[in-house]
């Protein structure tokens, strides 16, 4: 037998603790005790109290009542699937660790109702219009085409078509200004922009986003 509140070993007909005189008799003191509570936290409940200890569940899982039984817990992304398939609603009550009593899914619709992210792992799938399918939509960058690129300053150097294909619109406008106010002048604007694009068709190969040409 051992002493309720310094847990010294006491002989079995000890009445008193030698250590620190607390009487064998007393009934050690529990929170809540006089109040006839329980000390261990769980939520009010809606029809009955989680089963489970609040350290079960933590600030980012959930518990559910789910035709009357207590399910869980569960990750918000879990309850989204959960909402889009209908086994949960709006009348659905969650609770989680922190909080005073059972709520209802009404509460937090907002959050189930916003579609989630792509997952790592998971593919992405990218619709006719070059937009990957899942929420934020981010544009998919399609590469432009090498040998177009090559062509267009072969033939059309001069007036900066090529640039403009790639993206790079401040060098179009110069080589097609260049070959416009300086061009009849011995032809001087058509070899400046000739050699320009010639260089450029060389050197170049990424368009004006970064994105390599094919």
């Amino acid at each position: 037998m051992q002493c309720y509140r310094c847990s010294q070993e006491l002989a079995a007909i000890a009445k008193f603790c030698p250590k620190c005189g607390a009487s064998t008799t007393d009934t050690p003191y529990m929170p809540g005790a006089s109040l006839g509570l329980e000390s261990t936290v769980s939520p009010p409940a809606a029809n009955f109290a989680p089963s489970v200890q609040q350290s079960t569940t933590g600030s980012d899982t959930y518990l559910l009542l789910i035709n009357g039984q207590q399910s869980g817990p569960y990750t918000i992304n879990q309850m989204k699937a959960m909402w889009q398939t209908g086994t949960i609603n709006a009348g659905t009550a969650y609770w989680q660790a922190g909080m005073a009593q059972w709520q209802s899914l009404a509460n937090i619709r907002h959050f189930l109702d916003a579609p989630s992210g792509n997952q790592f792992g998971n593919p992405v799938i990218v619709n006719q219009v070059g937009y990957q399918v899942g929420y934020p939509a981010q544009p998919v960058m399609m590469a432009k085409s090498r040998v177009t690129f090559v062509l267009l300053g072969l033939f059309l150097g001069c007036l900066g078509i090529h640039n403009f294909y790639a993206g790079y619109s401040g060098k179009g406008v110069a080589q097609l200004l260049i070959t416009i106010f300086l061009g009849w002048v011995f032809g001087l604007g058509v070899f400046i922009t000739g050699i320009w694009a010639l260089i450029e068709i060389i050197a170049v190969n990424t368009d004006a986003q970064g994105v390599r040409m094919a």
